[in-house]
């Protein structure tokens, strides 16, 4: 993410406070993932999937070659982000990090509610780097505070091309403990937002590769 993207932000809005209860995953911990076996993980080439919503077949040509922005994220760093934030991160988002912490998309189109198809190049990591994470320097904050995007949940998702199409989980009906709905904010059309997907495993399945490349 970078800041030089041509903005007209407005004032950012008061986010105000926002309850979070604060609860803790049990599973791997700070250990990395497990060898694969019935019900620890399992595999997609190779390379392992670790337990969730997500099956090895929604993994399938996902991510791009590129590294990890981040490592790969234990349980302590996941529920500090979380009571950070605001908010309890899908089971998915957790599991889709601890393949690949933050990273470049290989699937990048998705259908919006409106039939349109549009990019979603990279997603951001559970942790604190400067730019490509969740409480980095262009974080969540980043987008509410300096450019007055609505402070609907947590933003996951841009484009390469510029930083004006944002997508986020939006927790606005379901509240901050609740399953996000995946939405496309787009700064320069007034904030305009559009459904991409019910919850973020919809999400993940609904990618798919551009068949222009």
């Amino acid at each position: 993410m970078h800041p030089e993207m041509g903005f007209v932000g407005g004032a950012a809005p008061d986010t105000g406070q926002r309850e979070f209860s604060g609860r803790r995953r049990t599973g791997w911990g700070g250990e990395p993932p497990p060898v694969v076996g019935r019900r620890r993980g399992r595999t997609l080439g190779g390379m392992t999937i670790p337990p969730g919503p997500l099956s090895p077949a929604d993994f399938a040509d996902l991510f791009t070659d590129s590294p990890s922005h981040e490592p790969w994220p234990s349980d302590e760093l996941v529920a500090e982000v979380e009571t950070e934030l605001g908010y309890r991160l899908p089971a998915a988002f957790v599991q889709v990090s601890r393949v690949a912490n933050g990273g470049m998309l290989r699937r990048t189109v998705i259908t919006v509610e409106d039939g349109e198809d549009v990019a979603v190049d990279y997603l951001a990591a559970i942790g604190r780097s400067p730019e490509d994470s969740l409480l980095g320097d262009l974080g969540t904050a980043f987008w509410i505070e300096e450019w007055g995007y609505p402070p609907v949940g947590v933003c996951v998702g841009l484009t390469v091309w510029g930083g004006h199409v944002t997508y986020w989980l939006d927790y606005t009906d379901c509240g901050p403990d609740g399953e996000p709905r995946v939405v496309e904010i787009d700064q320069e059309l007034g904030y305009r937002t559009r459904l991409v997907a019910p919850d973020f495993v919809s999400f993940i399945r609904g990618l798919r590769v551009d068949p222009e490349g």
